[in-house]
């Protein structure tokens, strides 16, 4: 079965969206490299509406858990697809249609997208394809909604070409691996991609946010691993949590600030 990952910080975002089951989907100009978000806007002028999901396919890459866990605190959360009964019976909490017997059009692993590496010149070559301003895109629309449908509109259409495009970036990005899973909507919540199936700790993850997102994996039936560096090797590999990652020590009340909270439950 297929898996993708998710590389994000530990906050009440990600603690939510685990709990509850969805993903968030930014809109194009939250990617964080600016000329990514430049191709998508050739093809959507001043109408920025997508949402865009990105997942990796890999785990253990340092890079990403330096760039996107918060430096290695976070996590990587492990999507698994769902099998055809599980879509079955989901009410996916999506803005597509969550019926779609083919399944074709979900916002599911299964339907994500790998990004296409180019080089500089590659990536100059297909802007130049696209429409340069609000005029010249108006003017592509309305060429795309004149007359009826052919393969040559389907296959070379600006629309076309446009969603391509948000499946590029430069091949500097490539260490990431990344696909993608766009949606007509973004800045929302879409139900999760797939099946949470492990949750990857950070090797410098506290241990309060371990036995945080242990807590959390324990609720929604889904493995928690920690990474920590393999000897003698730029690596990460995962490992099992220790007694005290997994379970939250017991308040002293013995101590000075532990009877100041105690004080304050009594109050609550």
């Amino acid at each position: 079965m297929k898996q993708l990952y998710k590389y994000t910080r530990i906050n009440n975002n990600t603690s939510s969206a685990l709990i509850e089951g969805y993903a968030w989907y930014p809109k194009p100009s939250s990617l964080n490299d600016p000329f990514d978000c430049g191709l998508s806007q050739s093809l959507m002028g001043s109408n920025n509406q997508w949402g865009v999901l990105s997942l990796s396919a890999i785990s253990a890459n340092i890079m990403m858990w330096s760039h996107y866990a918060d430096s290695h605190k976070g996590v990587c959360i492990e999507y698994t697809d769902y099998t055809d009964d599980q879509l079955s019976e989901l009410p996916l909490k999506s803005n597509i249609n969550p019926y779609d017997e083919e399944y074709d059009e979900l916002p599911i692993i299964r339907n994500a997208s790998p990004i296409e590496y180019l080089s500089t010149a590659g990536l100059n070559d297909q802007l130049k394809q696209l429409p340069q301003s609000l005029d010249e895109f108006n003017s592509e629309l309305k060429k795309y909604n004149t007359g009826p449908p052919t393969q040559e509109k389907y296959e070379n259409g600006f629309v076309i070409r446009g969603m391509k495009a948000l499946f590029m970036k430069h091949e500097d990005w490539s260490y990431e691996k990344e696909y993608r899973i766009v949606t007509q909507e973004g800045n929302k919540p879409i139900s999760a991609p797939g099946v949470v199936t492990t949750i990857f700790l950070g090797m410098n993850t506290s241990e309060i946010q371990c036995q945080h997102i242990y807590r959390i994996g324990t609720e929604i039936g889904t493995k928690v691993l920690k990474m920590e560096r393999v000897a003698s090797a730029y690596e990460l590999r995962p490992r099992e949590l220790t007694k005290t990652e997994m379970k939250r020590p017991k308040l002293d009340f013995s101590r000075p600030i532990n009877n100041f909270l105690r004080k304050i439950e009594n109050q609550v």
